[in-house]
């Protein structure tokens, strides 16, 4: 599941590259379509999918990632549940 972006246009910050002002999320600013909730099933959703959906208590995201010699991630010691404090 992924959430959605839409360029809304260029930004006006001059840092010598390309800035775009960029909208992301569902078109009606809720939290992602998700299944509804089934006791007992769980659902592993991108970092940014489950910060929008941090409400669900079935929805969990990778936490504490493996990194090879190169930085790139190759595993994840654990899940976790996003929180908003």
């Amino acid at each position: 599941m992924r959430l959605g972006q839409r360029v809304i246009g260029p930004d006006e910050l001059d840092f010598g590259v390309p800035v775009a002002r960029v909208a992301f999320g569902v078109a009606d600013g809720g939290v992602p379509p998700l299944p509804p909730p089934v006791k007992g099933t769980y659902f592993l959703v991108s970092l940014v999918v489950g910060l929008a959906a941090y409400n669900r208590d079935d929805v969990l995201v990778c936490h504490d990632t493996v990194r090879d010699l190169d930085g790139s991630i190759i595993g994840v010691r654990a899940l976790a549940r996003p929180h908003r404090p």
